[in-house]
């Protein structure tokens, strides 16, 4: 366990990169007010990790996990078809779906069909046989009363279909080595001595073509999916414009499609080369995350329906230290570490996680930091799952991504989601009463305190403009959207976050495998990209947390969030001028009423990407797309007068067009803070003898 020498300028012994950590950490905190949380994956680790070369047991290889074989061996198929296509007759270069069809066939015909795979499937008949045979006169098995009533009641189709269940007996029926699939010998003996021995090989090798009918279309269907597999994701890398591999000739560097398998090399001879090959990590598209593709009930390797990461070794922990006791404890070490040093974990693909170990590594870590924060990067698909993540893992904030939203209707949904309670909500402070706490933990003793119910509500979010995941704003919808974007995310009532080369405007998601490119050393970052206008929606974030009275409205390409405290009724509205591809220009916005309200004007931007911008030449350092944040001028504020009174209405500012943000500040006319205390003062006293129907009265009539 050792931090990688690529974090630090000069080379450093493990203790002086340990040191120069907890000194980074400490000044993070005492000069910059940060706290430190830091990436645990769990799930897989890199395939160049130095300790896999002893412990490949630590990975699912195909001495632990024979199931994967026939995927090895395909993956090995494919490598191999990379590298000696022009062999073949093929142009190394796909440009069209005319070239992916050309190569589809070709992988048919020179991989799927050479390899045999059905072999993998099917039983082998003349063995099977033969092997019964051997047992006919040695086989102690018997045949239970109730079974022998069955096979003589049973009879046609329906007897077949009881034989074929009766001889396969406790034997697995997942993939493993060729002909791998077969029957129990001595118990399909003890059945058939009820028939003649002529008689019984024959109706034996009827059921066992029977069998093996079933396992061929299994076959043909799995063949089917490979085809299908390969054929989109090849069309995906080589036809869109946004891979890695778009314009890149298919050879050993760019391969047809990536390795789902890494072999990493034994530090001592005599390792069986089974024990040597590695299943890559990644995950499936639609498929549910709980489930553990690379075991033995599922064929997602060999029907390469797993999105795979090239760079990621899955790690085999099963459900118990016992199951793979060195890989445990390897990483309850390498947990302990970063949580004497780091505030924080963020949980690396946590719905991946195997749930047990996740348990207990954070038990661990809760033992030296008892006050740990845990973020997780949880996707099930489902509240019910992730309530469960939740609860059994201390999960403290769920990572949320704006740029999953499709159109400003979905962005604000996703910002109510995410938000507080309505504004003038009969929330806690309301329907709390006096009562009496009783501190178990110092004698018992009774305190006076609020009691108030407990109400449910949604896992605490950290909500992202943009995570290193994500296509940006440029591709997904537009450069201009990127401040709209970030303005929604820094006034949802949670946790807010972004990634570096979001306010820069970065062109296209980096590839974190294989980008090479350097950050670029800014000297003044507040004048790149949206970097002023994202500086003040940081600082307000953090300003107005205590607001957690929240409004969402939205209109056409607009979205307007409104949050105020609950107490002062000080408020901030921010107005947000989407910019999704394909969204109009213009739209309509009907100006906001604000009944006994005065507005004061904070700040208004457009962000404009230069037409037709360009990132400068390839100079070996990241850029973002040039751009200007505009300032606007203070939106027209008016305040009117009808027969409800006063109030306040705002209207756009000029040049409002997509991609434009205004935030205002808010605040009730002659409120008077403490008016709830006074209201409440001797309430049940005024109130006890009213009905409900008069109680209604006063309140609101």
């Amino acid at each position: 366990l050792e931090l990688s020498d690529e974090l630090f300028e000069e080379q450093k012994t493990a203790e002086q990169k340990d040191q120069k950590l907890r000194e980074t950490l400490l000044e993070m905190v005492h000069k910059h007010r940060l706290l430190g949380v830091t990436d645990m994956v769990w799930n897989h680790t890199a395939y160049n990790s130095d300790w896999l070369r002893d412990h490949p047991e630590a990975g699912f290889n195909l001495e632990n996990s024979p199931h994967l074989r026939s995927a090895y061996e395909l993956d090995a198929a494919l490598v191999k078809f990379s590298r000696d296509l022009t062999d073949y007759g093929l142009d190394r270069m796909v440009n069209t779906v005319e070239d992916v069809d050309r190569l589809l066939k070709a992988v048919d015909e020179h991989v799927v069909q050479p390899l045999r795979l059905w072999e993998f499937y099917v039983i082998d008949v003349d063995a099977a046989v033969e092997a019964v045979r051997g047992a006919w006169d040695i086989a102690t098995e018997t045949v239970a009363a109730e079974d022998q009533s069955a096979l003589e009641r049973l009879s046609g189709d329906a007897r077949s279909e009881w034989l074929r269940t009766y001889i396969i007996g406790s034997h697995s029926n997942a993939l493993g080595t060729r002909f791998g699939r077969t029957i129990d010998p001595a118990r399909t003996a003890a059945v058939l001595r009820l028939l003649a021995q002529d008689l019984a090989m024959t109706q034996l090798r009827e059921l066992l073509d029977l069998l093996n009918l079933t396992y061929y279309r299994e076959y043909d269907a799995d063949v089917k999916a490979i085809r299908n597999n390969i054929g989109e994701r090849v069309k995906y890398e080589r036809l869109d414009r946004g891979s890695w591999k778009f314009g890149k000739p298919v050879d050993s560097s760019f391969q047809i499609v990536d390795p789902l398998f890494t072999t990493v090399e034994a530090r001592t001879e005599g390792v069986p080369d089974d024990r040597l090959h590695l299943a890559n990590n990644g995950w499936i598209w639609g498929g549910n995350p709980l489930d553990n593709f690379a075991g033995p009930e599922s064929k997602a390797y060999l029907q390469r329906a797993v999105i795979v990461w090239g760079d990621c070794v899955k790690l085999n922990y099963g459900t118990c230290p016992q199951d793979n006791p060195w890989l445990w404890e390897h990483m309850r070490q390498y947990t302990l570490r970063m949580a004497r040093v780091f505030h924080g974990f963020r949980i690396d693909n946590c719905h991946s996680t195997p749930i047990e170990l996740a348990e207990y590594l954070l038990d661990e870590a809760r033992k030296i930091n008892p006050n740990m924060y845990v973020i997780a990067e949880l996707f099930t698909g489902s509240e019910d799952t992730d309530r469960v993540f939740v609860q059994r893992l201390g999960i403290n904030s769920l990572i949320r991504e704006a740029m999953q939203a499709w159109d400003s209707h979905e962005m604000s949904r996703l910002a109510h989601r995410h938000g507080g309670r309505p504004i003038g909500s009969l929330a806690v402070d309301c329907l709390g009463e006096p009562g009496v706490f009783i501190d178990d933990e110092h004698g018992a003793a009774r305190i006076d305190a609020v009691v108030a119910p407990l109400s449910g509500s949604l896992p605490h979010a950290v909500f992202f403009d943009c995570t290193h995941d994500n296509e940006v704003p440029a591709q997904k919808r537009t450069a201009e959207d990127a401040l709209p974007n970030a303005a929604i995310v820094a006034m949802t009532a949670c946790a807010s976050g972004s990634n570096r080369g979001y306010d820069e405007l970065y062109p296209e998601l980096l590839n974190v495998v294989h980008e090479r490119r350097r950050y670029a050393e800014l000297k003044d970052p507040l004048s790149v990209g949206l970097g002023e206008a994202k500086a003040k929606l940081n600082r307000l974030h953090a300003e107005i947390a205590q607001y957690q009275e929240v409004h969402v409205h939205h209109e056409t390409e607009y979205v307007t969030i409104h949050r105020v405290h609950p107490v002062t009724r000080e408020g901030v509205l921010m107005v947000a001028h989407c910019a999704f591809r394909g969204a109009p220009s213009e739209s309509h916005f009907d100006s906001p009423k604000l009944y006994g309200t005065a507005v004061t004007p904070e700040f208004a931007y457009r962000l404009r990407p230069e037409a037709g911008g360009h990132v400068p030449v390839d100079d070996g350092v990241l850029h973002g797309l040039p751009s200007q944040l505009e300032h606007l001028a203070a939106p027209p504020i008016h305040q009117h007068r009808d027969d409800r009174g006063m109030f306040t209405e705002l209207r756009l500012p000029e040049n409002f067009g997509p991609g434009s943000v205004l935030v205002v500040r808010t605040r009730l006319v002659d409120f008077k803070p403490n008016l709830d205390w006074k209201i409440r003062t001797c309430a049940d006293e005024a109130t006890a003898r009213l009905t409900l129907g008069a109680l209604n009265a006063v309140l609101y009539r």
